[in-house]
């Protein structure tokens, strides 16, 4: 019970952090931009694939093991890229309060 309350609260990293690098609002340039995806290599690792969010959503029943190869073969139609960690956009959340400022939802 203790970790799933941690899990779902504000302090979960993982959760919150790929949430925020997914829908991360930079400037009003990318709001057109229905999601993000972050190609950095630990977070893929430890979160199986979970960074690539753009190829998730427009192959979704593509397993998450063959999403990096989506991305290798058309980098043309995958390139909404977030730069920042979960970590990085996690603390930048906590230290505004967790303000709802930083990201937006799903279009």
């Amino acid at each position: 019970i203790w970790s799933l309350s941690f899990y779902v609260s504000r302090w979960c990293i993982s959760l919150h952090g790929q949430s925020i690098s997914e829908h991360y609002s930079i400037s009003t340039e990318n709001d057109n931009i229905p999601t993000l995806s972050t190609y950095k290599k630990l977070e893929n690792y430890i979160g199986f694939n979970t960074g690539y969010h753009n190829e998730h959503h427009t192959f979704p029943n593509v397993s998450w093991l063959h999403l990096p190869k989506i991305k290798k073969k058309f980098p043309m139609f995958f390139n909404a890229e977030n730069n920042k960690s979960y970590f990085d956009l996690w603390l930048l959340w906590a230290c505004n309060k967790f303000s709802k400022d930083h990201f937006r939802k799903c279009k």
